[in-house]
Parts: C-alpha cells; structure tokens; sequence
C-alpha cells in the first residue's frame, strides 16, 4: 500500500471535526471502492465508536492490542452493513499514559503508534485513517514516522482554532525535518459557516488559509443534519450536505482536480463570493 493513503487526522484544539472527518473521508473512500481501516487514537476522550454507533457493540480496542490480549485482526471490526470494506478499531478505554508507563515501561502515544503499525501489517487495507486526540496528532506522528506522510488538520472559523493549526503545522514540520520524513499537510475547514463568511463577520476561506500558512484540500460546510444524525448514533444521509464535501476531499487527495463545493447547489454557485 502507498504511504500516501495512511492519512492523520490531527489538531492541538478539541471539538474541531476531527473524528467527523476521520468517519466522513472513511465513508467517501468506501464509496469510490476503497478497502478503509480506521484507527481512533484518542484515548483521552474517544468518539469514532459513538460516531458509527457501536459503542456498544465493542469488544476490543487498541489497548488491548498493546497489551496482547488479542491479535490485532481480532481487534478490529465491521460497524456498518452498507460499507463492509471498513475495518474499525476502537481507541483505548479507561487506560491513560501512567498506567501504560507502569505496566510496559513506555508511553501511550509509543505504543498506540507500534499498535498501528501492527494492525496496518494484519489488516490491510487501500486507506488507512488515523483520528488522534488534541494534542496527540504531533506524538502519534512520532510514534508513526516513516509511515505517516499525509497529514490533515482540522480547523473551524475561529482565531483560537485557527492559532491551533498553525501550531500543528509547525510542529509537525519539525518532527518531518528533524527525521527526515517531510509530511504532506493539508488544511480541512470544518463546520464553515457560509453566510457568516459571505458577510465578513467571520473568517473566510482564504483567510484561514493564510493565517494557518497550510494548502486547504477541502471546505465542509456547517450542517445540522449531520449533528442531528450523530447525536443518534446516526450516519450521515444522502441530504448531508457534509458528505459531498468529503466526498470532494477523498477525490483530491487521490489526484483529481475538484473545486470547493461541487456538488453544493446551494454554494456551488456563490463559490467566488464564499472564497
């Protein structure tokens, strides 16, 4: 498999779209024929279970990988009937950094990474996706260095979240230059408010652009439908207007030339104006 389709999802602020994104560019992926594996190392406050509605349904995760007590393709599952080429792995629950110090001798994000790697070498897969916790991005790419070429950071409209960016940008850049593994960043805007963008009440896309000194590979419009869906522990559905955008995303970052918002009608049109 080409190491430019083991994408990190990553941001120093929470509540940024991150595991969404990571679900979104699974799902999309899964739709043009892609075989997914989809890793959720967010062991502080782990989602992506809640987000494909199996948090109830999973019985292993990556800590019990790290501490062998299953192999890593009996670690992994399949949440959803329509998409059955995504393999789903669980984030660590109830197991913090000083227990793992305590019982291996090493750190979380160290072994979270080697956990990786092994379930990457036992379950492959065409893209493998990797939703991280705030903060952790940067360790977890420590800990995958060599196999992480593609970063994706997540970033809403505001200046704290915007700051959060350029500093994961930064430090990501000096984890690839000082081990000579350059990464590929991409900025995603999450939760875009358009009409407030429209009106120069908050930052446009452009902006964000500039502030945060990242390429922007996709914008994904607020959509309430979508939080409506999540909260109960739904996928997103065909009047998502979110899923066109990671659609579009998925597309890019697999070489086609997509513009923002194809797909939109409502934005489509007003792109220009939007930018």
């Amino acid at each position: 498999m080409s190491r430019n389709d083991r994408i990190l999802i990553a941001s120093a602020k929470g509540g940024v779209g991150k595991s969404t994104t990571a679900l979104g560019l699974a799902l999309a992926y899964a739709e043009m024929g892609k075989s997914v594996l989809l890793a959720d190392c967010d062991a502080a406050s782990r989602s992506l279970d809640l987000l494909c509605g199996s948090d109830s349904s999973v019985l292993y995760n990556l800590g019990d990988i790290i501490l062998g007590r299953v192999e890593p393709e009996d670690a992994v599952s399949s949440p959803f009937e329509a998409y059955p080429d995504i393999a789903f792995c669980a984030a660590p629950y109830l197991f913090q950094d000083e227990e793992a110090v305590l019982k291996t001798g090493k750190h979380l994000s160290d072994l979270m990474g080697d956990a990786v790697r092994r379930l990457m070498e036992r379950v492959p897969r065409d893209i493998v996706i990797i939703d991280t916790s705030s903060g952790g991005g940067v360790s977890c790419a420590m800990g995958l260095l060599g196999e992480i070429t593609t970063v994706l950071i997540t970033a809403e409209q505001s200046k704290t979240s915007i700051r959060a960016a350029e500093y994961t940008a930064s430090q990501m850049e000096k984890i690839g230059i000082e081990n000579g593994y350059p990464m590929n960043q991409r900025l995603i805007v999450c939760s875009f408010d358009v009409a407030s963008a429209m009106k120069g009440r908050r930052a446009g896309v452009i902006e964000m652009i500039d502030r945060s000194t990242l390429k922007c590979a996709g914008v994904v419009p607020f959509d309430d439908r979508l939080v409506l869906r999540q909260e109960n522990g739904l996928l997103p559905d065909g009047k998502c207007i979110s899923m066109e955008a990671y659609r579009n995303i998925a597309h890019r970052l697999s070489g086609d030339n997509v513009p923002l918002f194809t797909g939109i009608r409502r934005y489509e049109k007003k792109r220009s104006r939007i930018l």
